[in-house]
């Protein structure tokens, strides 16, 4: 009803950044392009946000992240490229956008079965001058990050059910996963076997 107060947000793989005006998507009658892509670069999180709702951790394939503030972020028109406001390893790449204001611990789930619950500080919060990434996890050697969930309120009363490439699924106790620090590894949670890797993530109330 009022789209001049939100904007698109587009996430890229490469670590660009794209926020239009909502508005500029109400004078077309047929799908409108929202962002232009540099070659190889992917969307990885698409959404429409509010100003008061201005703050997101993405994070990457290696377990490195960053809290972005968008407001920061300057209005740009549909088919643009956005700009650069994450700094990723040679080989990495942005996977996700997860929730974090409001949010002092994160769980981090892996493609071989591997989780933690790690706290949010404001070490990871991105200014103008530094933008590089932080360490979330560590990873064991050919894991990756899957998922980063927000850790809310009745988050340790509910299970996580792992769906696996294969077509097995697996359901734990979140309450079971345990806390550690951004430098350490994550905790085995879930068996995967081998050749196969989690694919998807529910949260499903007990």
């Amino acid at each position: 009803e009022h789209p001049d107060n939100y904007r698109l947000y587009c996430f890229t793989s490469k670590g660009m950044i794209k926020a239009t005006p909502l508005s500029e998507y109400t004078v077309t009658r047929k799908n409108a392009g929202a962002i232009s892509l540099n070659d190889g670069d992917s969307v990885r999180f698409m959404g429409v946000l509010s100003d008061s709702d201005n703050e997101r951790l993405v994070y990457t394939r290696e377990g490195f992240g960053i809290i972005l503030k968008l407001s920061l972020s300057p209005s740009t028109g549909r088919l643009t490229k956005g700009q650069r406001v994450m700094k990723l390893g040679k080989d990495d790449e942005a996977i996700g956008v997860c929730v974090s204001k409001g949010v002092k611990e994160v769980c981090v789930i892996t493609k071989k079965g591997y989780a933690k619950i790690v706290e949010l500080d404001e070490a990871f919060i991105a200014t103008k001058k530094r933008q590089t990434m932080m360490v979330l996890t560590r990873l064991h050697d050919g894991d990756e990050v899957l998922k980063i969930l927000p850790v809310t309120k009745g988050f340790y009363e509910s299970n996580l059910v792992l769906y696996m490439q294969s077509g097995d699924k697996t359901e734990i106790d979140i309450s079971t996963i345990k806390k550690a620090t951004r430098n350490s590894k994550c905790f085995k949670v879930a068996p995967v076997r081998r050749g196969d890797s989690i694919i998807r993530v529910r949260i499903m109330e007990r």
